[in-house]
């Protein structure tokens, strides 16, 4: 795995970054994945909150890897988690967290964003938008 995507891996892994997406990053496809979330509770504090996603990276031939960032943002659209699955140690199926704080984030809709990223090597093949997922979360 190249040293940027394993070090980009941890920082996000860690919740130690935010990111503000694009406009671009509304669109999405579910030909390539998808993240979702049933609703539920915003508790104080800070916890984790599950989520599923699916991967399908039609193009990613033998030998190639993949890379999912998730992005979940508040009905402000501030950005107040962030998790990466990688083809290296994660399924294409299956269920990761995000940890998010009540004093930083609003009880309402929240939206999970995911780039998928496709390498060959070192190389950059391809990178989508998969489609996105919409949950509430509501005060206790």
């Amino acid at each position: 795995m190249p040293l940027t995507r394993l070090v980009t891996a941890l920082v996000m892994a860690l919740g130690l970054l935010v990111t503000t997406l694009p406009a671009s990053a509304n669109a999405g496809s579910a030909e390539y994945g998808r993240a979702y979330r049933k609703d539920g509770v915003l508790r104080p504090g800070c916890h984790d909150y599950g989520f599923r996603y699916r991967v399908k990276p039609g193009n990613v031939a033998p030998g190639n890897d993949w890379l999912l960032e998730l992005f979940l943002t508040d009905k402000r659209g501030k950005g107040v988690g962030a998790a990466v699955k990688d083809s290296e140690i994660d399924p294409r199926r299956g269920h990761g967290t995000f940890t998010a704080c009540r004093n930083t984030a609003v009880p309402g809709r929240f939206k999970i964003r995911g780039k998928l990223s496709v390498y060959d090597g070192f190389d950059l093949v391809d990178e989508v938008w998969i489609k996105p997922g919409f949950f509430r979360l509501r005060r206790p």
